[in-house]
């Protein structure tokens, strides 16, 4: 479900009914994008936010960077030996805008200040540029952010933008709704203390289960060819940002990242909670400023992607 609200107008966008008026929501926003720069209209920023949930877009983009990133997160002597050929980098995502810019900002999110992989610049690259070529090009006055992080505050964040900025000077209106990031609690975070759990570690435990889900990892893990390649890089990005990238060797039959001995619950606890700045950890001094749960649980956005939208004249 996506909510939208307004913050030129009172209005709140149904999504529902702008799902079934795509086309001509599409066609909307090409006329007020083309309306009189003297008369700016902020529903215009209802009506393209309306736009953004429901416009369908194809990202194609390509990933052959990882090969060079994978050698500043791996151990010594421990180099992926990635697949090689015109395709194997190549990927496609189809879905809604905002679900695309949602997804891209997750990805482009940092922990302790390090980007686990590179895979998200492509992503974000892509979307821009079908987003533009849909709205009428790079004079479309229409620009979009997707911001995702678990709670306010917290510096665990990641942002993605797509379309032109606005002129410093533009009389700009904007609408924000929100779309799902994917990541839900198992728990109501105002039980945890009762429950003797932490809720950093719980937040900490949903965000890598996300990124590595059992069932999809466990088969990528114990496969050959670029699936294996790509879940061991990921894996060693996030092991490099909680600082025990070190203590991995993939070649090892042994190592819980080997093809033999593959253990994605060991892996995703250590990054969650287990390593030397777990994700838990990281997390864990910010939340103390949050006196009960009831008052964290006020301020939770992890199960959550902001959308902003911004339009305006020129």
């Amino acid at each position: 479900m996506v909510s939208t609200q307004s913050r030129a107008v009172s209005t709140v966008a149904d999504v529902s009914l702008a799902l079934v008026i795509i086309s001509a929501a599409v066609v909307m926003m090409g006329v007020f994008l083309q309306a009189d720069p003297a008369t700016h209209e902020p529903m215009t920023a209802d009506r393209s936010a309306e736009t953004v949930a429901g416009m369908t877009l194809t990202a194609r983009y390509n990933v052959s960077a990882v090969t060079e990133h994978s050698t500043t997160i791996t151990p010594a002597d421990t180099e992926i030996e990635w697949q090689t050929g015109s395709t194997a980098f190549t990927r496609s995502r189809h879905d809604t805008m905002a679900d695309l810019l949602a997804e891209a900002a997750i990805a482009n999110a940092t922990y302790g200040g390090k980007q686990p992989t590179v895979t998200d610049g492509p992503f974000e690259e892509a979307i821009d540029g079908r987003f533009r070529t849909r709205i009428g090009g790079a004079d479309a006055n229409v620009h979009v952010t997707a911001i995702w992080r678990p709670y306010r505050g917290s510096s665990i964040e990641g942002v993605a933008t797509a379309g032109p900025s606005p002129p410093v000077d533009a009389d700009v209106s904007s609408v924000t709704m929100t779309v799902p990031s994917g990541i839900t609690l198992q728990n109501d975070v105002s039980t945890l203390h009762s429950r003797g759990e932490d809720r950093a570690e719980q937040l900490a435990r949903r965000i890598v289960a996300s990124q590595f889900p059992r069932e999809e990892i466990v088969h990528s893990l114990e496969s050959q060819g670029m699936a294996r390649d790509m879940a061991v890089y990921r894996y060693y990005g996030f092991l490099h940002a909680v600082g025990t990238a070190a203590d991995h060797d993939h070649t090892d039959d042994r190592d819980p990242l080997s093809r033999y001995a593959a253990d994605p619950a060991e892996l995703n606890e250590e990054i969650a909670i287990d390593a030397s700045d777990s994700l838990a950890d990281q997390m864990a001094d910010e939340q103390r400023t949050f006196a009960t749960d009831e008052r964290f649980a006020e301020w939770l956005t992890i199960e959550d992607v902001e959308i902003v939208v911004r339009t305006w004249n020129t």
